[in-house]
């Protein structure tokens, strides 16, 4: 396996053809970026939006089910922050 490196301001791979170097700089560069707009946008926080999550619970003898707002920037965290006190026993969450 070879090494990327830069010369003259360009990077280089040591055993590989002209065309063979664009594609390698295209999926370092694509995959580069595209972790970096990941993390920007996990950090924007005008992406944020509120997401109603259903949740069916239990406390004692008795069962039932509501509906809590939450503000997340995905649904996966809105499932996550979404929460009741302790004496509760979540069974199960949803986005409505």
């Amino acid at each position: 396996m070879t090494t990327p490196y830069i010369e003259n301001g360009k990077w280089k791979l040591f055993d590989k053809t002209y065309q063979e170097q664009t594609e390698a700089d295209k999926i370092l560069f694509d995959g580069f970026f595209s972790a970096l707009k990941k993390h920007i946008e996990f950090l924007n926080p005008t992406k944020v939006k509120e997401y109603t999550v259903i949740v069916s619970f239990r406390c004692g003898d008795n069962t039932g089910w509501t509906g809590i707002k939450v503000n997340a920037t995905s649904e996966e965290e809105a499932i996550n922050k979404a929460s009741l006190p302790p004496r509760y026993k979540i069974f199960s969450k949803q986005i409505y």
